[in-house]
């Protein structure tokens, strides 16, 4: 749910400042850098990425989620689940 909370948020910001939906495509892509493309400066969906990330970690610490475990368990995902 947190997840889709993040990807809901990033696409309607994406929206909202004209960034479709082939820019972030070739954008991810094209990344080579370390860590998720939306945090790269040079983004151009970067602000949206923050506030989805910022929203998502809000939603579970109001569920009382350990951020470090879903961050671990949405990066290791159980075998067959994609």
């Amino acid at each position: 749910m947190a997840l889709g909370i993040h990807a809901l948020v990033e696409q309607a910001w994406c929206y909202k400042n004209n960034i479709t939906s082939e820019m972030v495509d070739e954008w991810d892509m094209n990344f080579k850098g370390n860590g998720e493309p939306g945090d790269d400066r040079n983004c151009p969906y970067h602000e949206g990425h923050k506030l989805a990330t910022n929203l998502e970690m809000e939603y579970l610490r109001g569920l009382g989620i350990d951020i470090m475990e879903y961050m671990d368990a949405i990066s290791n995902p159980p075998e067959g689940v994609e």
